[in-house]
This record gives structure tokens, C-alpha cells and sequence, in this order.
């Protein structure tokens, strides 16, 4: 009775105080647009990462390792996926954005990736060794992680210049007749044109003042929360909030996917990029390090499969398949976590704990960083060794999922017999 009337307690101050948080967060525009966008551009990552392993397999370069020219051609798919990928979030999340809004999708995106190679990858002229006449280079020093928080800007900026625009009727009016996709291309001019002078106006300003390109004024601004959002307490309040979302019964991964996609996005595409470079990766909060070390759902699958209670013993059966491919919705409303003050309390302890080991075996270097992106319901062990191609990888998911069940058990065994308790009055009456 104390502990239904203390989650009771815990639930109206979470309803009260959180709720309405994840509800603005949730339904905010230009968040779920760049969640979107950033989501759209997911299996470049995946792919790209593929190619990566492939060009520099996991093994020791003594015992193999491709010649630098075929590692050049297998590494291709890689530079035209990942490491560009800045330029196609940008793309993508513009589309979202205006297709919220209602206005010409294609066009708004197409006018946001001009914006973008017009301000971070700059045409420049060269003369190559051997040649006399020079040649036109696009510059990619800011397609991969180091423009995207740049392209996020521009496209966001970019949809609300059209918007803009469109409500106040700025735009070339066609004559009646004139088809559609004619008429949509003369109303992308003007959005084009007062994008471009806008955006140029200001590249050229940063150059001139600060003798800094956009982008690079972009991460000398961000640069201080981006290096906060890599420590330690960053991360728990991050994993803290998403599950307390979750016990409320709303998606907490949805909510809090939509302000740490980009950041986690880029920190995978700068170790990457160091990698591929022969450098070492140097940030640890990535996707693939909350998935494989906060989430842990076989577990309570299995501790729910070997109870005694029947309700406990079919949420096991239904749920173990879905864990061990990384879903948990089945867990965390079947059995359920939501609202639950039982279950709620390892719920939450367990992903504190694991993060907080798992964050210092890779701030300490026994644990390599993530470079690659695998699809999320890869199964756990396979899912760490190729996110950070390190096998000892396994061995820390191993130890923590051990570590959760170890925590998990007396909470179940407590919850089952209060179930069987209940059961056992059910067939009473």
C-alpha cells in the first residue's frame, strides 16, 4: 500500500512537472524536423559504416590489410555516404520542415542544399599537378560532422524564409494555365535569390570580421555545450529523463531522440572521419553507446519467462524475441514498467549504473569509441563488436547485462509473488 501511494506521489509530480515538457518537445516543429530529417539519413551511416569495416577490417594489420589503392575503392561508398552526410541531413531536414508547413517540399530542400555547398563547401579553383588550366574543386572540409549543426541551421532558416515569403505573397505570380511543376519552379526565384543574399552576406561578414568561414563560427559558438554534452552527467540526465518519459507511458526514446540525434549523429561521423584518417576517436557519446549500454532487455524477458505467474510467464514468451533485437515495448507495457512501482525502481538504477561503467571503460581506454552505425536490432554482443570494432566490446556488454540481472532479480521476485497472489484470489472468486 506505502508503495502504491508513493508512485502515485511520484507519478502526479511526473505528470505535472514532465509531462508537459515532452509534450512541447514532442510537438515542437523545428525539433521533430530535424529528428526526421536526422532519422531519414540513418541507413548512410549504416551502409557507409559497412564499406568502412570492409576497407579496414577489425584485425591486426600485420596479419592483413588491403593495398592503399584497393583501400581507396572500398573506402568510396564510405566518402559518398557518411562522410557527406551533413549535406543530405541538410536536404532531409529541410523536406520535413516544410512538409509541416505545408509548402513546396522539393523546392524548399533543393534551395537548402544550394545554401549549404554555397556556405560550407565552396567551389574553389585549382591547378592540379601536371595540369596548366585550373579546375573547379568543391571543398568538403565541412560535409561530414563538422557542418552538420551548420546545415541544421541553414535548412530550419531556409523553410522559414519561404514561409515567410509565401504568407506575405512575395513570390512570381504565372499566369492561369501554366502546369503546376512550372509554376512551383518560377516560386522557388525569389526564395532562392533572398536566401542566397542573406546567407552570402553573412559568410562573407564572418570571413571579413573574424576571418572564419560559417561553419567554423557555427562550432566555435557550439563547441563548449558540444564538449559538455560528451561527460558523464550529461549522459545520465539524458538516459534519467528518457526513462521517467517511459514509466509515464510515453515514448521516451521519441522525445529525447529529437534534441540528442545531432549531437550523437556527429559525434559518430567526427570518429568516423578520425578513423578512416588513422586517428583515434575521441568522443563517446554516440547512439550505439546508449543501445548497447543503457538499454537491457533480455533480462527482464528472461526473469519474466522463468516467474511463476502466468502473466509474468506470457510476457516472457512474447517479449524474448523483440529483446534480443533491441525492442522493449512489449517489456515495458506488458509487464508492465509503466506506472509500476516495483519494476520502476531497477528501471531507472540499472541504466544509471551501466552507463556510468561503460562510460569510464571507454574514457579509459579499455573499450574502444564507436565509428559505426550497425542497424539498430542488431543482437547486443554483435551490435557493440561492430559499433566500435573492439571485441572486448562483448565482454562489457556481457558484464553489464549480467549486472542487470543480478539487480533485476529480487524486484521480480517480489513482483511474482505479488502476482501470484493476485492470480490465486482471481480463481478464488
Amino acid at each position: 500500500m506505502e508503495n502504491n501511494n508513493f508512485m502515485k506521489k511520484f507519478n502526479d509530480i511526473l505528470e505535472s512537472k514532465l509531462m508537459p515538457i515532452g509534450d512541447k518537445i514532442s510537438r515542437q516543429r523545428h525539433l521533430k524536423a530535424v529528428r526526421d530529417g536526422m532519422m531519414s539519413v540513418v541507413p548512410l551511416t549504416i551502409i557507409g559504416g559497412l564499406f568502412m569495416i570492409i576497407a579496414a577490417p577489425p584485425v591486426n594489420k600485420d596479419v592483413f590489410a588491403w593495398s592503399p589503392k584497393v583501400q581507396g575503392i572500398l573506402l568510396l561508398p564510405y566518402t559518398m555516404t557518411m562522410a557527406i552526410m551533413a549535406f543530405f541531413a541538410t536536404i532531409a531536414i529541410a523536406y520535413s520542415l516544410a512538409k509541416q508547413y505545408e509548402l513546396e517540399e522539393i523546392s524548399a530542400s533543393v534551395i537548402a542544399g544550394v545554401i549549404f555547398l554555397l556556405i560550407c563547401a565552396p567551389a574553389q579553383s585549382i591547378i592540379p599537378k601536371g595540369m596548366e588550366v585550373p579546375q573547379s574543386m568543391l571543398s568538403v572540409t565541412y560535409l561530414d560532422a563538422k557542418g552538420l549543426f551548420s546545415g541544421i541551421i541553414i535548412a530550419l532558416v531556409v523553410v522559414e524564409i519561404i514561409r515567410f515569403l509565401k504568407k506575405r505573397k512575395i513570390t512570381i505570380k504565372m499566369p492561369d494555365g501554366v502546369p503546376p511543376a512550372v509554376a512551383a519552379s518560377f516560386d522557388s526565384i525569389i526564395p532562392l535569390l533572398v536566401c542566397i543574399v542573406i546567407f552570402y552576406s553573412i559568410s562573407v561578414f564572418c570571413q571579413l570580421t573574424f576571418n572564419l568561414s560559417f561553419p567554423q563560427v557555427i562550432n566555435k559558438l557550439l563547441t563548449p555545450a558540444l564538449n559538455a554534452a560528451d561527460t558523464l552527467p550529461f549522459i545520465l540526465i539524458c538516459v534519467l529523463l528518457m526513462k521517467l518519459f517511459w514509466l509515464l507511458g510515453v515514448h521516451g526514446g521519441s522525445i529525447m531522440m529529437s534534441l540528442l540525434t545531432p549531437i550523437m549523429t556527429a559525434n559518430l561521423m567526427t570518429n568516423a572521419a578520425l578513423s578512416t584518417g588513422g586517428q583515434n576517436p575521441t568522443q563517446i557519446f554516440t547512439s550505439i553507446f546508449i543501445y548497447c549500454f543503457a538499454i537491457t532487455n533480455i533480462p527482464p524477458s528472461v526473469l519474466a519467462l522463468k516467474s511463476k505467474s502466468a502473466h509474468l510467464k506470457a510476457i516472457g514468451k512474447v517479449s524474448l524475441l523483440p529483446a534480443i533485437f533491441n525492442i522493449g515495448e512489449p517489456l515495458v507495457f506488458g509487464l508492465p514498467f509503466v506506472l509500476n512501482p516495483i519494476l520502476a525502481i531497477p528501471f531507472i538504477i540499472i541504466p544509471m549504473i551501466n552507463i556510468s561503467i561503460a562510460y569510464f571503460a571507454v574514457k579509459l581506454g579499455f573499450i574502444a569509441k564507436a565509428v559505426v552505425e550497425p542497424p539498430f536490432t542488431t543482437p547486443g554482443p554483435i551490435y557493440a563488436f561492430l559499433g566500435t570494432l573492439d571485441y572486448k566490446a562483448i565482454i562489457l556488454w556481457c558484464v553489464l547485462t549480467t549486472i542487470a540481472f543480478v539487480i533485476y532479480y529480487p524486484f521480480f521476485k517480489i513482483y511474482d509473488k505479488e502476482l501470484l497472489k493476485q492470480e490465486a484470489e482471481q480463481m478464488e472468486n
